[in-house]
């Protein structure tokens, strides 16, 4: 009976695996992208609040071992899926498994649109630039005022608070946060970094192709349209490059040079007709006509 006892776990931990990786192969074969995800920045609170609001997106936390023999039970019936073995290379880590019918970029701008904003620790980057605005806090005085100065922020007391004397940016988008930044930033409830799911490696059933480290922003991807947008227009008015964008722009600027051109060639002719008139001397206009016109009669 100690026996039998002492094997239940084990057999109940058995089937619970066999079962999981049957989800895993039952996945893998209905969904069109399969995407790895690592874990290791996301507290388990978090991952259950994406869970949510990611409808589209199927996520299933599992071990290396398990997806592993998923896997291998699919290979065996489907050829064409052989190369979604390389996701395997990405599980070093604790990792979550995403299932999705859109493709992998279309996956990787959702998460990267749906991230949730946590607590800094020390160490961390910024995702953004992060002020303190100059005002009385809700902190009581007392040791945190020296955990402000080390923070290089100014702070008097009012009324028994810390009260911060000038708004100052304490750190830049993409600096690292110190201890005492993120213990200011903790007490006065700031929450300054983004964190959420990322595509580490994705499988894409359609394309069959794999592709890793996608990162998709939609404000900086539509951002660099414009920035590109604006470049080529530049460059096709520059080179006199006619189409329906820059037609009126181009009859515009002939207009506006053929104008100017007519200006300077009018102004030309009238300069060149006063230099002639300035060079005419009275004499010579004696020379050229006769005082009595029939003395110039009778000597022709």
């Amino acid at each position: 009976m100690i026996v039998k006892d002492a094997e239940m776990p084990v057999r109940e931990a058995i089937k619970r695996k066999s079962e999981k990786s049957g989800l895993l192969a039952n996945n893998i074969k209905h969904f069109r992208t399969i995407i790895i995800s690592e874990l290791s920045q996301i507290p388990s609170k978090q991952l259950q609040k994406m869970r949510k609001v990611l409808k589209d997106i199927k996520i299933i936390v599992v071990k290396k071992a398990v997806l592993s023999r998923a896997i291998e039970s699919i290979k065996q019936k489907e050829q064409e899926l052989s190369k979604i073995e390389k996701l395997k290379e990405y599980c070093d880590k604790p990792f979550a498994v995403l299932f999705s019918q859109h493709d992998p970029f279309e996956v990787a701008a959702i998460l990267s649109k749906n991230t949730i904003p946590t607590r800094a620790k020390a160490n961390q980057t910024a995702d953004k630039d992060i002020v303190l605005h100059e005002g009385t806090t809700d902190i009581p005085a007392g040791p945190m005022i020296t955990m402000f100065g080390n923070a290089g922020i100014k702070v008097g007391v009012d009324k028994g608070k810390i009260s911060i004397k000038e708004t100052k940016l304490i750190i830049k988008k993409g600096g690292k946060i110190t201890q005492d930044i993120a213990e200011v930033l903790s007490r006065m409830d700031i929450s300054p970094v983004s964190i959420g799911l990322k595509v580490k490696a994705a499988y894409d059933k359609d394309a069959k192709g794999i592709y890793f480290n996608i990162v998709v922003s939609k404000e900086e991807t539509i951002n660099k349209i414009k920035t590109a947008g604006m470049h080529a227009l530049n460059l096709a008015l520059h080179i006199n490059y006619i189409c329906k964008r820059t037609i009126n722009m181009l009859m515009a600027k002939a207009y506006s040079q053929a104008k100017t051109l007519s200006n300077f060639i009018g102004l030309d002719d009238k300069v060149k007709t006063e230099s002639k008139t300035e060079n005419i001397k009275p004499d010579d206009v004696k020379k050229s006509v006769p005082d009595n016109p029939a003395e110039n009669k009778d000597n022709q």
